[in-house]
């Protein structure tokens, strides 16, 4: 009898493991849910948050071009780097005006785009309508109301 005292003990002892090991993982699927969601770190760690989103911020605003009207002196020590940009006052003049008949041109042709889409966004919803609406393909029908009767045998 001492062996069988021995196996139960090792069977008890087993399934209480078991349901350890239920909870501990019931416990890592709670905290991995926890981890992945972004509402829990507002919460916990709120100044924490508003730093990350404004050093995140920080980085993605772009920094302003910097406009250098320079001198005699200046031109020469750029050109002399090779740093220096030269553009045309008339081939400005000319980008402008491409540009606004370009946003004039896209517009037009965004609200074109739009409108077609609707188009056949409408046609589609319409012939998917008709196939809901047809009826369904013949099959065996049940021949009578009564609970045991069968489908496409007459009695």
């Amino acid at each position: 009898m001492p062996e069988l005292s021995e196996v139960e003990q090792v069977r008890r002892q087993m399934a209480r493991i078991r349901c350890e090991l239920d909870e501990n993982v019931e416990d890592v699927v709670v905290s991995a849910k926890q981890m992945t969601d972004w509402r829990f770190y507002v919460k916990a760690y709120p100044w924490a948050t508003v730093a990350l989103a404004f050093v995140a911020g920080y980085f993605v605003v772009p920094r302003r071009v910097e406009i250098v009207r320079p001198d005699a002196d200046e031109i020469a020590k750029l050109a002399k780097k090779n740093r220096i940009v030269v553009q045309d006052k008339t081939s400005a003049v000319q980008k402008a005006d491409r540009g606004v008949g370009g946003a004039i041109l896209n517009f037009v042709a965004n609200m074109a785009m739009r409108t077609i889409m609707a188009y056949v966004g409408q046609q589609v919803g319409k012939i998917a309508g008709i196939q809901a609406a047809e009826p369904s393909p013949p099959g065996p029908q049940p021949t009578g109301a009564n609970p045991g009767d069968t489908y496409g045998k007459p009695h």
